[in-house]
């Protein structure tokens, strides 16, 4: 098995994405992306992608808060905020801080809206 490159998970993300646009007379199948999404963000915590496992987290969340599960919402949201920590201590360790804080403000956020679930 080979290891996923950055760009190659992006085209899964947005393949995925793609799926959730609105077609004429059709909605699009929530439950099916977000298991997607679910699977893209194991596939990255796997290779040790934090970034991208956040970002896939919070995308199945935001399908499972449409669906109106706020409990897998918020199970999603909490990964999604655990991943963004991640990433931002990875990157405070090994001295590419970002001036922004960037992932650690998107943790806050993703903790906060757990909250208010």
């Amino acid at each position: 098995m080979t290891e996923s490159t950055g760009f190659e998970l992006l085209d899964q993300y947005r393949s995925i994405t793609s799926k959730l646009k609105k077609r004429f007379l059709r909605k699009p199948n929530e439950t099916e992306a977000s298991e997607s999404f679910a699977a893209l963000g194991q596939q990255c915590e796997s290779q040790e992608l934090p970034q991208y496992a956040a970002l896939s987290w919070l995308a199945a969340a935001r399908c499972e808060g449409t669906l109106g599960n706020p409990v897998s919402e918020t199970a999603y949201l909490l990964r999604a905020a655990r991943q963004f920590f991640k990433a931002e201590q990875e990157d405070f360790l090994t001295g590419c801080t970002c001036v922004s804080t960037e992932n650690l403000e998107a943790g806050i956020s993703c903790y906060h809206h757990a909250s208010q679930r």
